[in-house]
């Protein structure tokens, strides 16, 4: 929670360090050793815990656009795969599904679960 004489800088400062905890390039400890040092920056009362609350927040909106868009590509893919359609037109979708939330690598990487996936399924049902 942001409070009104807050500097805005250091909150974004701390939702960057926060998605990047998200992302798995820094740890709890390390986003809450930025934040203190941030909140050296600025003469108000209990600004380290605001910034580890704006990191904390950013981080958990991260992780869940990002697990929405996976969710999205694999409901995107799936009955592209049932209809047998063209890698072009799957990938297209899967890029269209992931809105930038996600880079390719981890979306072929999804790629890759869900034609694992429909195979093991289309052995079942022949």
């Amino acid at each position: 929670m942001k409070h009104p004489l807050d500097p805005p800088r250091l909150h974004q400062a701390a939702a960057f360090a926060g998605v990047q905890m998200a992302e798995g390039a820094a740890s709890w400890g390390q986003t809450v050793a930025i934040c203190r040092e941030l909140a050296k920056e600025a003469p108000v009362r209990d600004l380290a815990i605001r910034l580890c609350w704006s990191a904390q927040d950013a981080a958990t909106a991260h992780a869940k656009a990002v697990w929405q868009a996976e969710d999205a590509v694999r409901e995107a893919v799936r009955p592209l795969m049932e209809q047998h359609a063209t890698k072009a037109q799957i990938e297209e979708a899967a890029g269209v599904a992931a809105r930038g939330a996600i880079d390719w690598p981890r979306i072929f990487a999804i790629l890759r679960d869900e034609v694992a996936r429909h195979r093991h399924v289309s052995r079942w049902r022949r």
